[in-house]
């Protein structure tokens, strides 16, 4: 953000100001009424602290004075810090929040907090973000749904989930400017495995997507494959006992979510377990429990919610390719024998990417004819890069940061993606 901005306009934004709270003033007059900043913030979802940023960045913020306040970091209730950092945040965006110092913020930080864990993990430009995620937990019990489905009714792979009309989470919303919307995560390739975890799951940064799916109303999930690691679970007498340990294990990891999970598919792990004599496929079993769509074959289903009908093809797809558009044109692929839908996806190549795709549309109620988007899209895993066989072999590092498919009550619908996330875990 830094360089966006000329370092003469921001020395002189903060040339008469003589405390956080005055240069805080001044800029929200300044966003309004003086068209260098005005061009500048267009677009921006926080145009005050994306100045602000930038004001820090070129230090011109470090001799004014704070605002004499008793608020402490440590004064802070636990619901107000944990609701802070239940996503990701850094030093200063506490120290602008809370209005204390940085010191204060990195001994609250380290101290543990009951049933919390604290992940430290590094964002886009180098720094350090922070983020809260619950301590496992057993849960058995399956939080009711809001919605409902239909499978395609001659048998084919298909199942169209019904959302009612008034959702209930617009009412909590604090910002009602906000379009009512629904998120749609796609999981897979995640490779968890019990009892010791595989070596290459991202576990932190499962653990966080995990938590943003139970802990927000109007996130859902779909599974694409590829979930529990095959490995070698003993000798056929005992092998059935073991599997089902691990079988308890995934359902306690996946409970949390279970009322979100609109459908799920096979991938090439789940067929694996499937075909392997005393065990069976963890993830058609746990769907069948919970009374969740699904299927072994690619799928056509569709959203409708407020009138609107949303189209996906699921696939969990096959490709070794290594360059960026051989990764688009597998995930592209399915376009040619579909009629027009909304999100194409695929998984298994383990690596992020989207693509936007405008096709003609004929409105046969108007009788006319439209352009419209469709968007074909490749889930990211939980797949560590360091150490895999595509480091050993030399290929181009995946990205594996967030996606998620977001659907509007007006009709319109978005991808949305995140930069790439590595996580460490704080030893405290």
């Amino acid at each position: 953000m830094g360089q966006i901005y000329d370092d003469k306009r921001l020395k002189e934004l903060v040339a008469d100001c003589k405390s956080l709270s005055q240069v805080e003033a001044k800029i929200n007059k300044v966003i309004k009424t003086n068209l260098y900043f005005k061009k500048r913030i267009n677009g921006l979802r926080n145009p005050v602290a994306a100045i602000k940023r930038a004001l820090r960045d070129r230090g011109l913020l470090k001799n004014l004075v704070k605002d004499t306040k008793s608020v402490t970091a440590e004064s802070l209730t636990k619901e107000k810090w944990l609701g802070f950092f239940s996503c990701s945040r850094t030093i200063n965006e506490a120290v602008d929040k809370f209005n204390v110092s940085a010191a204060q913020v990195k001994k609250r930080l380290s101290k543990p907090i009951d049933g919390q864990r604290l992940y430290k993990h590094n964002g886009t430009f180098g720094q350090e973000l922070f983020v809260y995620l619950p301590a496992n937990k057993d849960q058995t019990k399956i939080k009711p749904r809001i919605w409902s489905y239909v499978m395609e009714k001659t048998g084919k792979p298909g199942v169209a989930i019904n959302f009612p009309d008034d959702v209930g989470w617009r009412k909590r919303e604090k910002n009602k400017n906000r379009k009512e919307k629904i998120r749609i995560v796609p999981i897979s390739d995640v490779w968890l495995q019990y009892p010791n975890p595989h070596h290459l799951h991202d576990e932190a940064n499962f653990n966080e997507r995990l938590n943003w799916i139970e802990r927000e109303d109007h996130v859902f999930a779909i599974l694409n494959g590829d979930i529990l690691y095959p490995r070698d679970y003993g000798p056929t007498k005992t092998r059935g006992q073991n599997f089902a340990k691990v079988v308890n294990s995934l359902r306690a990891k996946l409970t949390p979510i279970a009322h979100k999970i609109l459908w799920a598919q096979a991938g090439c792990f789940e067929e694996r377990h499937s075909k392997t004599a005393g065990l069976f496929d963890p993830i058609k079993h746990l769907c069948g429990e919970w009374n969740i769509p699904y299927f072994e074959t690619p799928c056509s289903n569709v959203i409708c919610w407020k009138g609107n009908l949303f189209s996906f093809y699921c696939i969990h797809g096959r490709s070794a390719a290594q360059k960026h558009g051989a990764k688009l044109n597998a995930a592209v692929r399915p376009l040619v024998f579909n009629e027009f839908t909304h999100f194409f996806v695929m998984s298994h190549i383990r690596d992020k990417k989207t693509r936007k795709v405008r096709r003609v549309r004929r409105n046969i109620e108007a009788t006319g004819l439209s352009l419209e988007k469709q968007y074909a899209v490749i889930c990211p895993s939980f797949v560590k890069y360091d150490e895999s066989r595509e480091a050993k072999w030399g290929y181009i590092p995946p990205s594996r940061g967030q996606m998620n498919l977001v659907v509007y009550a007006d009709g319109d619908y978005h991808v949305y993606t995140s930069p790439q996330q590595e996580f460490e875990e704080i030893g405290i």
